[in-house]
Parts: structure tokens; sequence; C-alpha cells
């Protein structure tokens, strides 16, 4: 009996201690579980706009959403707020797809109020001048808060001065691009919307628009946006002219567009250079300015390059192929025009009866001319001056900080000098026909 035991005993024991088994595993199982399934806080609605913002600058396009949704479920933005910030979420995800591949041969930061004076175009590739520098009858005919816009709406001229595109603000304090054309008695058209040349164009696409440039060919214009199609502030836009009018504007993607301001592209097909400026650097109160080599044909990064997101932002401008010889001779294109500096830029713009433009002094007819036009250019100066320290009062004004009565004494003054220009680019006329 006890020699039995000895045997049965073993067995007895091993069952138990399998039998024991799959409910300790089960108890370590379920503890292991309890850890992993433990919950993270909870984020608060600004951490997740915060997270949003940040996802967003940098490119996360997805993940900026699901912070956006993830917010929007705790407290949704007033109006379509959140509808915007996810159509652009979609719309940079989108962009992200088809990332351009070009060549940037050159980047310099400029300060931000003067920034097109640093593009160096040949002269058929016309001119960008500053709003301030208008046309006195174009200026009366634009709001008068076009000149408190000066850094920001420079004005493109056609080569042969008889054409100028430019931004100006409605009543309504929305952008819209314009244009007028020199009449063949020497005045300038009224401006009117680009937008009016086709019949039943979407307005609100051309609203907030500005940066205009128009190709050599007449017929394509760039220009920037900030609107519900932009991704940033301002976009690059593109558009044509079919013959009846320009085409709906399409954004130009990336590298070009960011989530910041990205404004005034300029195609030069003599040197075979572009331009743009930007502000994604985030350097205050400067810009980027990008020299890159327009191709005919587009063509993108593969969408599963591992460095798309650092070539759509330009981490590095050497990994974007400047170092072929062809960029070297857009290069060269550039600095001759740098070395030749008063035959690529005007000193002024001023038209003489009979469409006659003059950007030069030595196009004057006489010394007497030349004389009478240096003063009705400081008289210019002169009246651009008053009319930003009028801009100034009206803002302090707006603060309580300005006297009534010193605003009204600066408007008649203003009016004064309009007066006094107008005569003096009376005598500027007269003495050139003096030949």
């Amino acid at each position: 009996m006890n020699r039995l035991l000895l045997h049965i005993l073993p067995a007895l024991l091993l069952s138990a201690v399998v039998a024991t088994l799959p409910l300790q595993a089960a108890g370590q199982k379920k503890k292991t579980a309890t850890k992993t399934t433990a919950k993270a806080p909870k984020l608060s609605a600004d951490e997740l706009d915060r997270k949003a913002s940040e996802a967003f600058n940098n490119y996360q396009f997805e993940q900026a959403r699901e912070y956006g949704e993830e917010r929007a479920k705790i407290r949704p933005a007033e109006g379509d707020g959140d509808d915007v910030f996810f159509k652009k979420c979609d719309l940079g995800q989108n962009m992200l797809q088809r990332v351009e591949n070009i060549a940037i041969i050159d980047s310099f930061t400029v300060d931000k109020d003067r920034f097109f004076e640093a593009y160096r175009l040949s002269m058929p590739s016309g001119r960008i001048i500053s709003g301030a520098k208008l046309p006195e009858e174009l200026a009366k005919a634009a709001p008068a808060q076009h000149f408190t816009q000066e850094a920001l709406t420079p004005t493109f001229v056609t080569e042969n001065g008889e054409m100028m595109i430019w931004s100006t603000v409605d009543k309504d304090d929305i952008a819209h691009i314009v244009t007028s054309h020199l009449l063949s008695d020497g005045t300038w058209e009224k401006p009117y919307q680009l937008s009016e040349s086709i019949d039943g164009m979407i307005d609100a696409v051309w609203d907030s628009m500005g940066f205009p440039f128009l190709m050599a060919d007449g017929t394509t214009l760039y220009l920037a946006a900030d609107n519900y199609e932009s991704l940033g502030g301002y976009d690059i836009f593109v558009t044509r002219d079919n013959g009846n009018g320009f085409l709906e504007p399409q954004n130009i993607g990336m590298p070009y567009n960011s989530p910041y301001d990205d404004y005034m592209m300029a195609i030069d097909e003599v040197t075979g250079a572009g331009w743009w400026a930007t502000d994604r650097n985030q350097i205050p109160g400067k810009v980027t300015i990008y020299v890159f080599v327009p191709q005919e044909l587009r063509i993108n990064y593969p969408v599963d390059s591992p460095d798309l997101i650092d070539r759509a932002k330009i981490t590095r401008i050497a990994d974007t192929g400047a170092s072929t010889d062809s960029n070297a001779r857009v290069l060269s294109a550039i600095k001759s025009l740098k070395d030749t500096k008063d035959a690529a830029q005007p000193d002024f713009t001023f038209a003489l009866p009979g469409g006659r433009i003059i950007t030069r002094f030595s196009q004057l007819s006489n010394p007497a001319a030349v004389e009478a036009m240096k003063l009705y250019l400081d008289a210019q100066f002169e009246l651009d001056r008053a009319i930003e320290r009028l801009d100034d009062m009206r803002q302090a004004y707006a603060s309580s900080r300005a006297n009534k009565a010193q605003i009204l004494s600066a408007e008649q003054e203003i009016e004064r000098m309009r007066i006094n220009l107008r005569r003096l680019s009376n005598n500027v006329v007269k003495a050139d026909s003096r030949r």
C-alpha cells in the first residue's frame, strides 16, 4: 500500500501543478493588460490647438487634422473655422503628393518693406515698382488705403510702360488685382478688376490678391492670394489669358508655397531665373528671396521620398540640384544685370503726351527738362512721405492719441502738394517739348 502511494503521489502533485498553471497565467495576463490599457491624461482644447498648429507648420497635416478634430469635440471653433482648418490640412497633404523638384541657385534675406527692390530682372521682363509710384490719375482712382500698404502692393509695369497691374483695397478692406492701359492721348484708362474679364467668374477666388507679375508672353500672370484656396497666408497662384480673359487662378503648390506667406513670383525668360519671396523662415521684419531655375516640364519628387517634407520646406538648398552648369549660367546672367544696374533698373516712370514713357534723365530732351524732372521727383517724394505721416496720424487717432485738427490740416496740406505736383508735371512736359 505504501509502495503504491509512492507511485501515485508524484502524479497527483504534477496534476495539481498543471491544473493551477492556466489560472496563474491568466492572472498574470490580466495584470499586464491592466497596465497597458491605462489611458493617458486627456489634453485640453488649448493644448490640442497648440499641437494642431505645430503639426501644421511642420507639414504633418494628417496629424494636425487629428488634433483639430479632437479639439473640435471639446470646443468647436466659431463659424466655419473648423471646416477651413480641415480643408487646409487636406490641401497641405495633397500638396505633399506633388512637391516639384526645382533647382534653387541662391537665397538671401532682405527687409520686408522693400523686398521687391532685390529682384534683378531684364528690361524685357518688365519692372516691379513701389505702389506709391503709380501715376497720379491712377492713384486717385484707387482707394486711399492703397498707400497704407505700399510695402505690400508692388506694381508691375510692362517693358513698354503701357500697362500697369497692381493691388488695391475696396471699401470692405478686400484686396483685388486691377490693371490699366496707357491711352493714345497719354492718359490712363480707368482701372478695372481682372476678375471682370470673364463673365461668371467666381469673385471669391479673386479676393485678397496682390503681388502681380505678367510674363513677357503677355498671357501668363502670377499673383498671390490669401483666401480659402491658400495653404498659409499668401500663396502663389498662376492664371493665363485664353483670349477672352484670365482663367481661374491655380495654386502652384510646393515647394513654392508653405504654411506661411509666399508671394511675388517673377519669371525672367532672358536670364532664365525665377524669383519669389517667403517669410517661412520667420525672421522679424525680413523675408527670404529664393532664386531658382524654372522648368518647362514639371517634375515632382517621388511621394515615398524619405526626406519629402525637407524638400517641401527647402531645408537645404544644396539638395535642390543647384550645382549644374545651367544653373551657373543663370547666375552669371543675373550678375551681368547687377553690373549694368542703370540699364536694368529705371530711375523713375513718367508718362509724356503721345504715349511716350521715360524712365531715365538721359531720355529727356534738354537740361531744362532734367531740372524740371528733378523738382517733380523731389515733390513726389515729399508727397509720398506726407501720405505716410497722415496714415500714421489716422491710426493714432483711432487709438485716441492724435488731434483731429492735425489730421484735417495734414489732409489740406497733401491736397496743396498734389496741386503743386501737377504744376511741376506740366513744367516737365513743357520743358521737354522745347528741343
